[in-house]
């Protein structure tokens, strides 16, 4: 066990990795997303190839960005030691856009046939500190722990700080993103004293559990690439439900132990093999 510091940026030397468009049937490279790191900017090629030559590192952890028009803009971010160059890919969704009511309560569905999470507003919405009454939009992201592309999808490692600064490794059980906009394309937030009901499904992986009777809620902070734990979701016989007053991404996850596990992938000859991806519970 161990804890995190406040934080802590230094540089390192090449991490590359490609994104994917989670959209296409082959999960094909996504062309001209902007990925930064710190002040490092650059732009993935025709193969969604990028690379760094040095890359911003908090709390053992490098951090990169990755953004593109009518996509979920999402932060990975993966442990780094000195001196040892990093893979790290993405996987990109289209975010899901729908009408929100500004001065009433309104509700959003975000996903598919696969999975879906509710999004109840109470209304009540401002624009850089001031009261907003204009068209408001969502775009919204459910990433479901269920899919093959969950783990390169999501914001973070599943690296966490609990309310009392301790660390933690998550075990998600869904996460979802909402972008609230203004007419002018403004960025918005809920107004003070109001909060948005979030209704998680179980995912099918866990249906043959006992559903614990609560599971804390937590959002993402791309500064530290770390999930903070704010809030619970309660089991209602059907799904889990939980509040929030600020939107960013937020992820319904069991808190587990931290370990470290040091993985050596060979092919059948026993030779080294360099950039396998490696998928544990979506770490």
């Amino acid at each position: 066990l161990h804890s995190f510091p406040t934080r802590r940026s230094s540089y390192l030397s090449l991490v590359s990795g490609v994104v994917h468009n989670s959209n296409t049937w082959n999960n094909g490279p996504l062309v001209g997303v902007t990925v930064t790191s710190g002040d490092q900017t650059t732009t993935t090629d025709l193969n969604g190839f990028y690379k760094f030559d040095k890359v911003n590192v908090q709390n053992n952890h490098a951090v990169v960005k990755f953004s593109k028009d009518g996509y979920a803009s999402v932060v990975r971010s993966i442990a780094y030691e000195a001196g040892t160059p990093v893979r790290l890919d993405a996987s990109m969704k289209k975010a899901q856009t729908q009408n929100v009511n500004a001065t009433s309560a309104s509700s959003i569905i975000v996903g598919d046939y696969y999975g879906q999470v509710k999004v109840d507003f109470e209304g009540g919405f401002t624009a850089n500190g001031t009261e907003y009454t204009g068209s408001v939009t969502a775009e919204a992201v459910y990433l479901d722990p269920d899919n093959d592309s969950f783990a390169s999808e999501m914001p973070g490692d599943l690296s966490a700080i609990r309310i009392d600064q301790s660390a933690a490794q998550l075990i998600s059980w869904g996460m979802v993103s909402v972008d609230l906009k203004g007419d002018q394309g403004q960025k918005l937030e809920m107004a003070p004293g109001k909060k948005a009901t979030l209704t998680f499904p179980v995912p099918d992986k866990f249906k043959n559990e006992a559903a614990p009777a609560t599971i804390p809620l937590w959002s993402f902070n791309e500064t530290t690439g770390l999930w903070e734990e704010e809030g619970v979701a309660t089991f209602n016989g059907t799904n889990y439900v939980g509040e929030v007053s600020h939107f960013s991404w937020h992820n319904l996850d069991s808190p587990e132990l931290t370990a470290h596990l040091k993985v050596t992938v060979k092919d059948k000859n026993g030779n080294l093999l360099s950039n396998v991806p490696i998928d544990i519970d979506g770490s």
